[in-house]
């Protein structure tokens, strides 16, 4: 019975894409390459996405006439969806379903959910609760501008969650973790951290990245005890400094907390 048939799979993908999961393997979308379907022009034709390789196999199985697996609109071609790090653009593209030149709530939700590490309840949360902080004119979109803002942009935060998940969390800045916390923010693994580098590692250790008057408080310590410790003046402290009984971590610990 094709009605009956058709119920089962429209169940079956409800669940699929509830849990973030490839309709066609039934595996987590964020574990491989996730693709999206567009028409003859690259434009989307659905909000539907897939594991890239799922996709192709089943296109072929579709022969000249492919079809979505969920929606059953027509396509021409699969189009991976690319690194937001490396190509933003070419990203900000693809999210934006509709053509309009901005993202909306359910556009980010979309593709979060599916292309991120984080589990799909949790990305619904985190994209709800940041959304005010990257509408920064809280016209209930993000445009280009808003989403690559440094600091607090979403593609900002979101480097910091996959930084965060590879990893691991954010030692304490404690003096029996002064190594581990230099070593954890030491992210080019240079044995040296600039002062610019030390600042974003104290806001986000403290998680104040909304709190101005304590980012500009951490701001000003950094600034006056800095060339106290940077005995070379090359500009860097390095792990030696940065430990060292009385040192630059042991005074930080003193006057920011």
């Amino acid at each position: 019975n094709t009605s009956i048939k058709q119920r089962y799979e429209t169940t079956e993908w409800s669940l699929a894409t509830d849990h973030a999961e490839c309709v066609v393997c039934f595996e987590p979308l964020q574990s491989e390459q996730c693709c999206v379907l567009v028409n003859n022009t690259g434009t989307r034709v659905c909000q539907h996405i897939f594991h890239f390789t799922c996709a192709e196999d089943h296109k072929r199985s579709l022969g000249e006439s492919p079809t979505c697996a969920i929606c059953r609109r027509s396509y021409s071609s699969l189009k991976k969806i690319p690194d937001f790090q490396s190509d933003p653009e070419a990203w900000f593209e693809i999210v934006d379903l509709d053509g309009d030149g901005q993202l909306s709530l359910k556009e980010v939700t979309e593709i979060l959910k599916y292309t991120t590490p984080l589990d799909w309840k949790t990305a619904e949360s985190w994209i709800r609760d940041n959304w005010m902080n990257w509408d920064t004119d809280g016209d209930g979109h993000l445009s280009f501008a808003e989403i690559v803002r440094p600091g607090t942009g979403l593609l900002h935060c979101l480097r910091d969650i996959f930084d965060e998940i590879h990893r691991g969390p954010v030692p304490e800045l404690d003096i029996s973790t002064l190594r581990d916390w230099f070593v954890y923010w030491d992210e080019d693994n240079s044995k040296e951290l600039d002062k610019e580098e030390v600042i974003r590692a104290l806001i986000k250790t403290l998680s104040i990245g909304h709190d101005s008057e304590r980012q500009a408080s951490v701001r000003e310590v950094v600034n006056g005890t800095w060339a106290m410790f940077d005995s070379d003046g090359n500009g860097n402290v390095d792990i030696d400094e940065f430990i060292l009984p009385d040192g630059l971590g042991e005074t930080l610990i003193a006057t920011i907390r």
